[in-house]
């Protein structure tokens, strides 16, 4: 667990010090603004961890896994549910929150980045479920080999992106790291502590929010979208989050989550 916390360390902090290092004090400051927003999400993923890794622990000497499973499933789903509005929010309305905040060139430079950094903390989000289910049952050396080989990875992709394509590259190289852990780690994990068939899994709890999310918040801005920013701040997401409520209560995903 120590080492796990090393390489996370590194994993959190080496794109703004690449950042800094390669394209300077300006760029690091609009990076900076991108990365504050989006890793917002991690406050509702550390929140629900909170609560997940003892409830997890509670039940990973059960031999029948039953409760175990149940769990895993149910936070799942309220991360899902949770989570995946606000990443919309801040791909779809990012650029509209950062013109309020600051300016408009400011959000035209980095209203990319903060799509991708979204996209990746929503990625890791899902994949901490996973991960926290495998250091209550004991299995912490394999999310330590798992972080390792990200962090090889990140860092040749991260220096690759940002000479290439500047701070859009540092956030790029942020959502591959997650996409690795999300599209390669957690089908092993699945496999290895068997969780299930991680595709059907992944539908019911990642897919299924994602795209309500999305389709919610998606058509409002697209009514809204000759609006002026502080109307797509204050109208565009309250419509978008009523919108995804009712979406959520016609599909039944809330009656999901709290059954």
């Amino acid at each position: 667990m120590y080492g796990i916390s090393l390489v996370a360390i590194l994993l959190t902090q080496m794109d703004r010090f690449a950042v800094g290092s390669y394209l300077g004090l300006d760029a690091l400051g609009l990076y900076s603004i991108s990365y504050s927003l989006a890793a917002g999400i991690t406050l509702i993923q550390t929140a629900l961890n909170a609560t997940a890794l003892p409830a997890f622990s509670a039940s990973s000497d059960d031999p029948s896994r039953d409760v175990l499973l149940r769990r895993y499933q149910k936070f799942a789903q309220i991360t899902g549910w949770i989570v995946s509005p606000v990443v919309a929010a801040l791909i779809l309305f990012g650029e509209a929150v950062v013109t309020v905040w600051i300016d408009a060139p400011t959000a035209e430079q980095i209203a990319g980045p903060i799509a991708l950094l979204a996209a990746g903390f929503c990625l890791n989000a899902f994949y901490s479920n996973t991960y926290l289910l495998g250091v209550a049952c004991g299995h912490p050396e394999f999310f330590l080999r798992a972080n390792v080989i990200g962090l090889i990875f990140y860092g040749a992709v991260l220096v690759l992106g940002i000479t290439e394509f500047g701070i859009i590259g540092a956030a790029l190289a942020w959502f591959a790291l997650n996409l690795y852990y999300f599209g390669a780690v957690m089908p092993v994990a699945h496999h290895h502590f068997k969780l299930g068939h991680v595709f059907f899994w992944l539908v019911k709890n990642f897919g299924v929010f994602t795209i309500v999310a999305l389709v919610a918040f998606g058509v409002t801005e697209a009514l809204i979208f000759t609006f002026s920013a502080i109307w797509k701040v204050l109208a565009g997401l309250s419509v978008s989050i009523l919108f995804y409520l009712i979406l959520s209560y016609y599909f039944r995903l809330f009656g999901k989550i709290c059954g």
